[in-house]
C-alpha cells in the first residue's frame, strides 16, 4: 500500500473485495496468462461486429479460452501481437483502435494493457481494459438496469 495512507484507509483498502469493483467497472476488464488464455473476465455488454448487435458475454464463458476461440477471433492476431508487445516491454501500453459496424459506422475503442505480475515481480500475463472511446461504454454497461426500471 502507498506509504502516505492513514492506517484507517489502509485497513479499508485491504478489506475491499476487488472482485466486486472489477466486475462492475464499465468496460471490459480481463486477465490473461502468458499464453493468451483468459484467467478472468468481467461480464460485459460487448459489441458483436459480425452480427452488428450488442450482447452480454459472461466472464465465465471466456475463462479458459483464447482470443481465437471467441467472437472476436477475426482480430485475434492483432490482439496477440499487442499482448506480446506488452510482455516484451514490461510496461503499460495504450492502443487506439477503430472497428466498423456492418453499416460502416466507425466505433473507436481504447485498450490499455499492462503486464500482470506475481508477488516476486515476474511477468505472468497481461491485464487489459477496453472501452469505447466515447460514453457508449458507460451507457452500455448500465443499459440493462435502465431497461429493468422502465
Amino acid at each position: 500500500l502507498h506509504p502516505e495512507l492513514t492506517p484507517e484507509t489502509g485497513d479499508y483498502i485491504r478489506d475491499l473485495d476487488f472482485t466486486e469493483v472489477i466486475t462492475n467497472v464499465p468496460g471490459i476488464f480481463y486477465l490473461k496468462d502468458r499464453n493468451g488464455v483468459y484467467i478472468y473476465d468481467n461480464d460485459t455488454m460487448n459489441q458483436d461486429f459480425e452480427r452488428d448487435e450488442v450482447r452480454l458475454i459472461r466472464g465465465i464463458d471466456v475463462v479458459g479460452k483464447t482470443d481465437y476461440d471467441l467472437p472476436w477471433k477475426h482480430d485475434a492476431d492483432m490482439i496477440r501481437a499487442q499482448d506480446a508487445k506488452v510482455l516484451a516491454r514490461g510496461k503499460a501500453i495504450t492502443f487506439h483502435e477503430m472497428h466498423r459496424l456492418r453499416d460502416g459506422t466507425p466505433v473507436p475503442y481504447v485498450t490499455v494493457k499492462a503486464p500482470l505480475r506475481n508477488r516476486k515481480g515476474e511477468i505472468i500475463g497481461v491485464i487489459g481494459y477496453i472501452c469505447d472511446a466515447g460514453v457508449r461504454c458507460i451507457l452500455r454497461r448500465f443499459a440493462p438496469w435502465a431497461q429493468a426500471l422502465r
